[in-house]
């Protein structure tokens, strides 16, 4: 379910940040997370979430959800390094066929 929000524009360009206007499709591993902004055209790769416990002043406990350290693929880039792509290609068939 993607957000109906427009990138907000910043001295003429597109704001880039594509997490906060799209929904992703997330599959968790259990020892990865995968995130797919299909609209963006990105892939983030990234260790599984944790949570954060903050105390304030009052002693309230509050709980966030965070993204492990991630890297997100830039699938147009992919896309255009015909090279890079059949590699990667090679790597994950060679997953599924073990």
């Amino acid at each position: 379910m993607a957000l109906e929000m427009e990138p907000v524009k910043a001295q003429g360009r597109t704001d880039s940040r594509y997490w906060i206007y799209e929904q992703p499709v997330i599959r968790d591993t259990g020892k990865n997370a995968l995130r797919y902004y299909e609209k963006a055209g990105k892939l983030q790769i990234a260790l599984c979430d944790y949570v954060v416990a903050t105390k304030d002043r009052t002693g309230n406990i509050t709980e966030e959800t965070k993204p492990g350290r991630l890297a997100a693929l830039d699938l147009d880039a992919l896309e255009e390094d015909q090279q890079t792509l059949h590699w990667l290609l090679e790597i994950l068939q060679g997953l599924v066929w073990k």
